[in-house]
């Protein structure tokens, strides 16, 4: 087992970023006037770093920390805490807090005035509160207990079903009844604390408290010597109660009743002990008291011994034999590796016990700095976060910790933290040109990609070494995008990079994303301490010699075309063998300067496109002035000699399928457009279908798109002589489904030629789901279904009520609204699916959570989905105890046999 990263990396992962720090990164942004505005978390760090970096308050947390090195001194000097001068030593640290608590309330309120920044206040969406209460009521360490022994019951009840051993069998009714009562037991607890857990939570988001507050005071709970040990004898108490049942020895068993009892009994005194405690930890959280806490101490400690030179090696090599023993079975050779084992942990302990004392003198020091008050012109001292094995003990030995893992029965509680507007990142990188050597002065723009589209969001120059750096610019947070504006996504931002330099070509930094649950970067601060983003990027722009594409837009005649434009929408890199590589995606030319990347032509048709690079290949885009939303595509590479043909070179090929390269000169003939008058109507009244989104593809590379009007119409325009296709999409919420139109041959003309699509009808499926006993609308709520009688694979389609219901879930009035593929002859019957959490947007039948809401009826009477029927359902969700093991694989149920 890897000892370097077990106590470290755990505790340093479930930490959250220390407030000094976070509030210091708070005050900074609030001075970017293009960020004013904070979440209530955000406030309350930002005053929590302001009062503890006031010079009398940062003193009186330096002797804090001073007075727990003391106490620690003398215990280990062997006084007892009845001693006079450890009585001292006690009275001073509470004096010394007491003074700390009334600055903070003292000054509390004027900071909170002169906080630079708007606060956002919004109340949190019904399944947003549940979870918040789910998560807290889970996090208890008596509730994780009793979690973790129904999951290891029901891992029993599997193992025995796989096995063949049915309801009748002892061991199987046996643990069916254990599953029962700890069940029982845990919706009790869940009925008895949810109404104090909602205040809890409710007053929580009132006073702006930080989310993980609740987290933060269970942690001082367990940290605290007396209570850790009672909470280690009741979980201790837990598994002698299963044992006892497990043992299958009946209800009269002494050893069961005796382990019942004292179950109870120290349940009775943790409950009391947690009622008692509860508002000082609270105080202590929201005060910022825990940052100088004494366990504070004791995880520097563990983070400085662990990354000294000889006990890191040391570790890992501890590791390795460990994994070696694990794999020897019984022998000779197992024997001398657990000797070798053992000496390790010994030279490991040792080194521990010789530099504990000098590491702590160390750790007080370093945590003593950390509050001291930043100077002017230097920077602020930073927290580290480590791990802590509390008193004189060495680190615990473990795997590594990894941040992928949810323990089963757990919320995973990132997906309903706040998602603020906008999150400040750092990009940073270096301009160089085709020699690798730096470029000084070269302009460099971020953009960022709003729903609206992309803009710029700063600008700076390269330094010397052709770096540049841009810190604490702040990103729109998207949830959704303009294509696909019905479709929810994960929070998450984006954005590009260019360059320019002289006489060198516009040079791209790939587009990158931050998306929020990447617990990979559950270590960084993405902006506000609530989204895993990647806080840090680097982006390196490789500049290469300038080049240009020109020629001429001629039409079928060969005449000039004045007026026309033509734009680069990508581009790609042609190596030294003349294939394409290095594709860049989702670039942005049309945000470049009037000059760079696109051109209009003159009089005689001419254009010259600035701005390019040696040695690319361009997708280019065409419109004629008389029909600017006609575009044609081609492809030209900035290389000498004729034109080249380009075949792909990877999958991730920007370009797909072979393409001919034109080069400059360029002759670009765009004939003139034939007019198609575009008629939608229903298939089945021939009534007008208006908001129809119609899509335009014409053979040799013509494209168009637009909405239909009232009328059901639309005017698209077309190269005559070829081959067309049209696709069309139906309005959202609308009876009707995407038509795809048989290919059409344009005749070449003037007057518009008309075209009839029929658009086809689908199903109307909606189902309303509503709360219990109020009738108020329930929200994000997704529905599944079993069919009677088999499938037919062949006949399904991207239409299909098995591909529909996975992207669609109640909206705000409770009402899910789904149009899918006819099926004469089927009958379905509907059911509750599961919650929607913020960052999902696809539905796993297998996997779904249901927070604990139980719907009625528990499925629908059969219904039959029949074009231009609607199907209406409706659903009363009634909220109960939170699923105890949510990750437990479901059991496909077989679909009811038909109703007679």
């Amino acid at each position: 087992m890897k000892a370097s990263r077990s106590a470290i990396a755990l505790v340093a992962s479930t930490l959250a970023v220390p407030a000094i720090v976070f509030a210091a990164y708070c005050q900074e942004q609030g001075k970017n006037p293009a960020s004013p505005r904070w979440s209530p978390e955000q406030l309350h760090a930002w005053i929590q770093g302001e009062i503890q970096r006031t010079p009398d308050v940062a003193a009186l947390i330096r002797d804090v920390i001073a007075t727990d090195g003391e106490y620690y001194d003398a215990r280990s000097a062997g006084r007892a805490d009845a001693e006079p001068a450890v009585k001292a030593i006690a009275t001073r640290k509470d004096q010394l807090m007491a003074k700390y608590f009334a600055l903070w309330t003292e000054r509390y309120d004027e900071i909170r005035r002169r906080a630079p920044a708007e606060v956002i206040t919004k109340a949190p969406r019904d399944l947003e509160l549940e979870a918040r209460i789910q998560s807290l009521f889970k996090v208890d360490s008596i509730v994780s207990a009793l979690v973790q022994s129904i999951v290891a019951v029901d891992q029993d009840i599997d193992r025995l079903a796989n096995e063949g051993r049915g309801h009748a069998d002892a061991a199987f009714k046996a643990a069916a009844e254990l599953k029962s009562d700890l069940t029982a037991k845990y919706n009790t607890l869940w009925n008895k604390r949810y109404t104090e857990l909602r205040r809890r939570v409710l007053a929580n988001i009132k006073e702006g408290a930080p989310d993980d507050l609740e987290g933060k005071i269970t942690s001082e709970f367990q940290r605290d010597p007396a209570l850790g040990r009672l909470i280690w004898d009741v979980q201790a108490a837990d598994r002698d109660v299963v044992e006892a049942r497990r043992a299958a020895r009946g209800r009269l068993d002494p050893a069961l009743a005796a382990a019942e009892k004292r179950q109870d009994e120290l349940w009775t005194k943790y409950h009391a002990a947690w009622s008692e405690h509860y508002d000082e930890f609270r105080r202590r959280i929201l005060t910022g008291a825990d940052e100088f806490a004494p366990w504070r101490i004791d995880a520097r400690i563990g983070q400085d011994f662990a990354n000294a030179p000889d006990v890191a090696p040391l570790m890992e090599e501890m590791s390795a034999t460990d994994l070696e023993t694990a794999k020897v079975q019984d022998g000779p050779a197992r024997k001398v590796l657990e000797r070798r084992k053992a000496e390790l942990s010994a030279k490991y302990n040792a080194l521990w016990t010789e530099r504990y004392p000098g590491l702590r003198k160390q750790a007080v020091v370093e945590l003593q700095n950390t509050f001291v008050p930043p100077h002017p012109q230097q920077p602020e001292a930073k927290h580290a976060l480590a791990a802590p094995e509390r008193g004189r003990q060495a680190p615990k030995l473990g795997r590594a910790f990894t941040k992928m893992a949810i323990a089963p029965g757990s919320p995973e509680p990132y997906l309903f933290t706040p998602i603020p507007e906008t999150i400040a990142a750092r990009v940073s990188g270096a301009a160089r040109d085709e020699r690798s050597e730096p470029i000084a002065k070269a302009k460099v723009t971020l953009y960022a990609v709003t729903r609206e589209g992309v803009k710029p969001a700063a600008t700076t120059t390269t330094d010397a070494e052709g770096g540049y750096d841009f810190r604490g610019v702040r990103l729109p947070v998207l949830t959704s995008s303009k294509l696909l504006p019905n479709q929810a996504m994960p929070p998450h931002i984006r954005f590009l990079v260019s360059g320019e330099a002289p006489g060198k070509g516009v040079a791209w930094g790939r587009g990158l994303s931050m998306w929020q649950f990447n617990p990979e970067n559950l270590d960084e601060d993405g902006g506000q301490g609530h989204l895993f983003l990647q806080s840090n990027v680097t982006l390196d722009l490789k500049f290469g010699k300038a080049a240009a594409l020109h020629g001429r837009i001629v039409d079928e005649r060969g005449e000039p075309i004045p007026g026309a434009k033509v734009r680069v929408v990508n581009h790609a890199e042609i190596d030294a063998d003349g294939r394409e590589a290095g594709n860049i995606d989702n670039l942005e030319w049309n945000v470049l300067p009037d000059g760079l990347g696109r051109s209009q032509t003159g009089a005689d048709g001419g254009f010259r496109i600035e701005g390019l690079t040696e040695r690319f290949c361009y997708s280019l885009v065409v419109t004629r002035p008389e029909s600017a939303h006609t575009e044609f595509s081609l492809f030209a590479a900035t290389v000498d000699g004729p034109d080249q043909d380009h075949k792909p070179t990877s999958v991730g090929s920007i370009f797909l399928g072979g393409h001919q390269a034109r080069t400059s000169p360029v002759t670009i003939t765009v004939p003139k457009l034939r007019p198609i008058d575009v008629l939608v109507l229903a298939d089945d009244d021939g009534k007008p279908v208006a908001g129809a989104h119609i899509q335009m593809r014409a053979e040799l590379g013509a494209s168009e798109s637009g909405d239909t009007d009232d009328a059901g119409k639309i005017r698209l325009h077309s190269p005559p002589g070829e081959h067309v296709y049209l696709t069309s999409n139906p309005p959202a919420r609308s009876r009707y489904l995407p038509t795809y139109q048989d290919p059409i041959d344009v005749k070449p003309g003037e007057t518009p030629s008309p075209l009839e699509i029929r658009q086809k009808v689908g199903a109307e499926l909606i189902i309303e789901a509503v709360e219990t006993g109020t009738g108020k609308p329930m929200p994000d709520v997704f529905f599944w279904w079993t069919a009677e009688g088999p499938l037919d694979e062949k006949s399904r389609s991207a239409e299909d009520v098995s591909t529909v219901l996975r992207t669609a879930w109640t909206d705000e009035k409770g009402e899910l609204h789904a149009t899918v593929a006819p099926a004469l002859g089927r009958r379905y019957r509907f059911h509750f699916g599961g919650m929607r959490e913020p960052v999902t947007s696809w539905f796993d039948p297998g996997s779904a959570r249901t927070y604990g809401y139980e719907a009625s009826p528990a499925q629908s009477e059969p219904v039959e989905l029949a074009p231009g029927k609607p199907t209406r359902l409706r659903f009363e969700l009634r909220k109960g105890p939170p699923d105890p093991n949510p990750y437990r694989p479901r059991v496909r149920q077989p679909a009811p046999k038909p109703a007679p």
